[in-house]
């Protein structure tokens, strides 16, 4: 029953990520910890979306803001080894309730205000990947505020699909690594990582396709609904943690 849970959630999570970019942590992760605990779902949703961003990378790369990800990753590398460290630390529910109510009100803003599209500069990209690089090493949450910055680029479907994964594979490298050397590679995370190759791949598939479907205007439109989703998630998610 358990591992039938799992092959779903990987589905449906990765389904997600294909199609929009981002989203299968935020998503798989709540439902990982309760079957299997942090320690275990962590490195395996960090294995998995290695995995994911250089499939996806292999047919979009073309399409990747290249002046963008070297900043990202550059500030999010000085944040991961203190997101690493808090991995076992106390303010899991803390940082997971502010992340939460920070996605609701930018989705409900963006939902408001879909005729605006504001333009940040190069240099945000530094703030956005420090704060992702802490929230990547400790809970696979790097995505929000990396999406929250590609959102105010305002990049087309492909582009914010593209440059998400370039900045996810590299990042992810290196809280993989760290997480390795932090020894929670265990003979239960490489099994759960075959598991998942099945689901991982479908999801992929018919993610991709979805991702091909959609326009500029749909796409963040349906953004601001799944920002706004995954922020209530994370919320509820904070409050349920003693």
């Amino acid at each position: 029953m358990r591992e039938g849970i799992f092959i779903a959630v990987m589905f449906i999570s990765t389904t997600l990520r294909a199609a929009f970019g981002f989203g299968n942590a935020l998503l798989a992760m709540p439902i990982l910890v309760l079957l299997y605990g942090l320690s275990t779902a962590t490195p395996v949703i960090g294995i998995s979306a290695v995995i994911i961003a250089g499939v996806i990378l292999i047919r979009d790369y073309e399409h990747i803001q290249t002046g963008s990800i070297k900043r990202l990753v550059v500030s999010s590398a000085a944040g991961i080894p203190l997101g690493i460290a808090l991995l076992r630390g106390k303010f899991e529910s803390e940082l997971t309730c502010m992340l939460g109510i920070v996605l609701v009100s930018y989705g409900i803003f963006m939902y408001r205000m879909s005729e605006l599209h504001s333009r940040v500069s190069l240099r945000a990209s530094y703030i956005a990947g420090l704060i992702a690089g802490i929230l990547g090493g400790a809970y696979n949450t790097n995505g929000p505020p990396i999406v929250i910055y590609a959102v105010l680029r305002g990049w087309n479907p492909r582009e914010f699909r593209a440059t998400l994964q370039a900045y996810f594979l590299a990042t992810g490298l290196l809280v993989t690594a760290g997480h390795w050397a932090s020894g929670l590679w265990t003979a239960r995370v490489m099994n759960l990582c075959i598991l998942s190759l099945f689901p991982v791949s479908l999801g992929l598939v018919i993610g991709t396709i979805l991702n091909r479907r959609f326009t500029s205007g749909t796409f963040h439109r349906y953004m601001t609904v799944i920002l706004i989703v995954l922020g209530i998630i994370m919320i509820i998610q904070s409050i349920q943690r003693p």
